[in-house]
């Protein structure tokens, strides 16, 4: 499997059917600018039949998270793919996803460890 870095941001992969990018560092409106330009190019390069879209290792990010999240899940939706964001015990992110409704929307799966539901459903 080889990996492409993305700057200070991250690192993509194929895998499978899957392409899988691991965002690293803080999410602003500089960062996702830049990588809305990388992860559109390599979706559309490799055409997979899922986006996997890893914020386990992104310790801030603002609403220019959300839209990054929101485009790349448009630009798999375009070639056929579905988007999965995974969340893991990153509560700052789940948070702001989960305000926005985000797994609400059709063809994007929305992934949290265990531990991380099972809090948010005793706060609820």
């Amino acid at each position: 499997m080889k990996q492409t870095t993305i700057a200070a941001f991250g690192k993509y992969a194929c895998q499978g059917d899957s392409l899988i990018i691991t965002l690293t560092g803080e999410i602003d409106h500089h960062a996702a600018a830049y990588l809305r330009e990388e992860l559109d190019l390599a979706i559309y390069k490799y055409k997979p039949k899922n986006v996997i879209l890893d914020f386990t290792r992104v310790p801030f990010m603002d609403s220019s998270g959300l839209g990054l999240a929101v485009g790349r899940y448009q630009s798999a939706k375009a070639t056929g793919a579905t988007l999965t964001v995974r969340v893991g015990k990153n509560r700052v992110c789940q948070r702001i996803f989960q305000m926005a409704g985000l797994e609400r929307l059709e063809g994007l799966f929305f992934e949290a460890t265990p531990e991380v539901k099972e809090k948010e459903r005793k706060v609820q």
